[in-house]
């Protein structure tokens, strides 16, 4: 079986790093519109809630509607340091570890390659995973179902699941195109729910 994890949302908390990157995305906003930290600050936020009602959920959406070039976005995404600013999910190179025996893990992600690599790293994980699909080296963002067509493509004859903590992003585009879910966290439209990464070998087993 194919799991395709969102890095950011199952492997750690990455609540740090994410306001970090906030930061350092409002510092290039302030700069590329010569404005104040305080405004440009409202300018993404103002960005994020525009475009979530278009469907587009992701930080990428937000800053290139505010003038930040892809190449901004991904310069900023790979500056901010990864080591000290995650916490490991519980038992995470145990969990990934036991899964990578029996199943295919890839990686699927809107943060550019060389964070992923990092991070993946960082957690000790990365020898586990087969594939990185990086918003920087293949075209997509999330959400999107293309990006699950071409990974069901390319890992043909498999069976997939992609496990993620937003059902926006990583369970319906996947569930879209016949994909299961698995979400962290409670909701009702996703296949499967779970709290703790170690449930997903439980809920494996008893697909």
């Amino acid at each position: 079986m194919l799991l395709i994890f969102d890095v950011d949302g199952v492997l750690a908390n990455f609540e740090k790093l994410r306001k970090l990157r906030d930061v350092a995305h409002i510092e290039r906003i302030s700069l590329n519109n010569n404005v104040s930290h305080e405004v440009a600050e409202k300018m993404l936020a103002n960005a994020r809630e525009l475009l979530k009602s278009q469907g587009k959920h992701s930080t990428i959406d937000a800053c290139n509607h505010v003038g930040t070039t892809q190449d901004q976005f991904y310069q900023t995404m790979n500056e901010v340091p990864i080591e000290g600013n995650i916490i490991p999910a519980k038992d995470v190179e145990k969990v990934c570890e036991e899964l990578a025996v029996n199943h295919t893990l890839v990686a699927l992600t809107n943060t550019p390659y060389d964070a992923t690599k990092k991070t993946l790293q960082v957690l000790g994980v990365k020898k586990y995973f087969t594939k990185i699909y990086s918003i920087d080296r293949h075209d997509f963002v999330k959400p999107s179902s293309d990006i699950f067509m071409k990974i069901m493509i390319d890992f043909v004859g498999l069976e997939a699941v992609s496990i993620g903590d937003s059902y926006e992003k990583d369970i319906k585009p996947a569930m879209d195109v016949g994909v299961k879910g698995i979400l962290f966290g409670d909701d009702s439209r996703a296949d499967y729910s779970i709290s703790e990464l170690s449930e997903i070998s439980e809920v494996l087993k008893n697909k």
